[in-house]
């Protein structure tokens, strides 16, 4: 059992995409909380994707620690049609965030509307509203990492 997700960084994504495999904190009140640290600490957007996609995987790398549960490849290669949170197309343009989600098929995609309302939802979660958020604990992970220097 997991919480699975696979996040790419590509607005059109293809079999030959990048992305990174989740196997915990894969659903959405995480996800959202990973890509608000890239605004946090002012990480490159879609114009620099290599960037942006290398630091994505670094701040959940320093929250999950260890060395298993985060992978990094192509789509055909990971566990897109994983049961859990299926595929997330993210783009990042300046202040500007668009996400998209599937089941994990590249062709066929959730509505706007689904996607907003989970969003909201997941900010509604105990994850951001306790005291003791997944963002703190993120930023708690990977502030000496990414202190101005």
């Amino acid at each position: 059992m997991g919480n699975r997700a696979v996040i790419t960084f590509d607005p059109n994504p293809t079999g030959d995409s990048l992305g990174v495999y989740l196997h915990w904190n894969g659903g959405p009140e995480s996800v959202y909380a990973f890509l608000d640290t890239l605004d946090h600490y002012v990480v490159r957007d879609n114009s620099d994707a290599p960037y942006q996609l290398a630091r994505f995987v670094q701040i959940v790398g320093n929250f999950l620690g260890g060395t298993l549960s985060l992978g990094v490849g192509h789509l055909r290669q990971l566990d897109c049609d994983n049961g859990d949170n299926g595929l997330y197309a993210v783009t990042r343009i300046s202040k500007e965030r668009i996400v998209r989600r599937s089941d994990g098929s590249l062709t066929e995609w959730w509505s706007e509307f689904r996607v907003e309302s989970e969003r909201v939802s997941a900010y509604k979660h105990p994850y951001h509203t306790a005291a003791d958020s997944i963002a703190k604990a993120i930023h708690e992970k990977n502030d000496a990492a990414f202190k101005e220097s």
